[in-house]
């Protein structure tokens, strides 16, 4: 595909109610019919736990660090979005593991990403809840000797696998979407999904190991 690369997001349904929140009403319909939904949102997000290194030797001698902690902040949709949630909201990412190779400075970043709409009773305010997988890059120091703060400095893109909720339930709908982020000072984060990337392309194999 030429030109600019474009994230794409989809929120999957099983039933198709709305409220004045345009989220799910309590006690979804039981009609299965098809609801394929672009979905959009940033992300603002800070760390709410020390995130801890833990140092190993990997394959190879190669030396690994795993990040371990929590994050949170907001998620904020665009007045455009045609998602039938309210993808809007109190963003946590807990159960951080992020394991980095130091030498190129390639991770991967996994988590638990749940979206909290504060304005519904707190026994249904889950929008959704699931896997969140990046692979993460940050900059070769220069010179290659000098210490490298990985979290800080490092851009991260992967997906979300993600559970919707109506009413405090599953709901038996889904959020996948493409996402990104970049780290600042602080273990602060920002990013999006369902737009454009200005993300490279990532990848990794790992052999799903941590320090």
């Amino acid at each position: 595909m030429r030109g600019m690369k474009r994230f794409t997001a989809a929120m999957i349904t099983s039933a198709v109610v709305a409220s004045g929140l345009g989220v799910a009403a309590v006690g979804a319909l039981s009609v299965h019919e098809p609801d394929v939904t672009p979905a959009a949102a940033t992300i603002q997000l800070k760390a709410v736990s020390v995130f801890s290194p833990a140092h190993c030797v990997g394959v190879g001698g190669q030396k690994y660090v795993t990040y371990r902690g929590a994050l949170a902040g907001t998620e904020t949709a665009p007045s455009t979005s045609t998602a039938g949630y309210a993808l809007a909201g109190t963003l946590t990412i807990r159960h951080i593991i992020w394991t980095v190779n130091v030498a190129s400075g390639r991770g991967v970043f996994r988590g638990q990403a749940t979206l909290i709409n504060p304005s519904s009773a707190a026994a249904t305010n889950t929008t959704y809840s699931g896997l969140i997988t990046m692979i993460t890059q940050a900059p070769v120091p220069t010179p290659a000797t000098a210490p490298r703060d990985l979290p800080a400095a490092s851009v991260g893109r992967g997906w979300i696998n993600a559970n919707t909720y109506t009413g405090g339930k599953a709901d038996g709908g889904n959020l996948f979407a493409n996402v990104q982020l970049t780290f600042g000072a602080a273990l602060t984060a920002s990013g999006e999904f369902g737009g454009s990337s200005s993300a490279p392309d990532l990848s990794a194999i790992t052999a799903n190991v941590d320090c």
